[in-house]
């Protein structure tokens, strides 16, 4: 992905996220600036690889969350993350998902004290992930 295309998918994704009304529009710009650097250097097509790391860090600390919240003895956030790692690992399959995966992760985990804080998290990633999806597809085609 271009520098110029990256740059407009973190700005495209922190509008979207502004117009929703999130609190934090700066995390849907970071994913998107994140999601569009890594793997630069892949052959194949990385867009699946990228949006399949970012589902599975969704999925990963949005149940580390539940699970962690959820308990009597709340676990501390290296038990959390340590968890989210190993999950990630052993559900990506190649480098630059589980980079994504494990970036999706530390970003929620670190900020979700509530489920509904994760929540708001994620759904900024979500934004960010879709936005820098929807560029570099479009950047494929007109590459073709």
């Amino acid at each position: 992905m271009k520098m110029n295309t990256s740059i407009s998918a973190a700005i495209g994704a922190w509008g979207i996220s502004f117009l929703v009304g999130s609190s934090e529009p700066v995390m849907s710009a970071m994913s998107a600036l994140v999601m569009s650097q890594i793997g630069q250097d892949d052959e194949q097509p990385r867009l699946f690889k990228r949006v399949f790391g970012a589902v599975v860090g969704v999925a990963v600390s949005l149940t580390v969350t539940l699970i962690a919240v959820g308990m009597s003895h709340p676990l501390p956030l290296p038990l959390r993350l340590a968890m989210a790692a190993a999950i990630c690992a052993g559900a990506s399959f190649d480098l630059s998902a589980f980079l994504i995966a494990m970036w999706v992760c530390s970003l929620i985990l670190l900020a979700a004290c509530t489920v509904n804080c994760a929540m708001q998290r994620s759904i900024d990633v979500v934004i960010g992930v879709l936005v820098c999806a929807l560029l570099d597809w479009t950047e494929e085609l007109q590459a073709e």
